[in-house]
């Protein structure tokens, strides 16, 4: 199994883009065991939204600095999976000019030129499945989060 690898830092960052999420689509995140959940933080259903799992990312570069987000595929089938069962899913991001928002819908075919597949990763730190498939994700469909 892969290490965890977040640090104090990462979760100050997680917390306070959790925070921002919640005043922004009136909601309350819990945070979920992710060796179970996969996914960070489902949010409670309420009488105009489902229930909703969401992946939270960080990234220290600017949201237009590359075309896609690579998200470990493992990950990205989990958010599928949690759609196509009748869940709310999302993927949330923070780059460097800000907090960003991709809610998993219909609307969009999660096929080329929106989402690519294909082995990515890190190879810098030597660790048994940081190179592994990827989706990427074009940067695009991605909405700036507003308070």
């Amino acid at each position: 199994m892969k290490p965890k690898l977040e640090t104090k830092q990462d979760v100050v960052k997680k917390d306070k883009a959790k925070k921002i999420l919640e005043k922004s689509h009136n909601i309350k995140l819990l945070d979920l065991y992710e060796p179970l959940y996969i996914v960070d933080w489902v949010s409670n259903e309420t009488e105009s939204q489902l229930m909703t799992f969401i992946e939270f990312k960080a990234r220290n570069y600017e949201h237009s600095t590359f075309p896609t987000l690579m998200l470990s595929l493992h990950k990205w089938m989990k958010l599928l999976s949690y759609h196509s069962e009748g869940f709310g899913a999302g993927l949330c991001v923070e780059w460097l000019d800000g907090l960003y928002y991709l809610e998993i819908n219909r609307s969009h075919r999660w096929v080329r030129p929106y989402v690519t597949y294909k082995v990515g990763g890190r190879s810098d730190r030597s660790i048994e499945g940081d190179v592994e498939p990827c989706a990427f994700i074009n940067v695009n469909l991605f909405e700036k989060v507003v308070v």
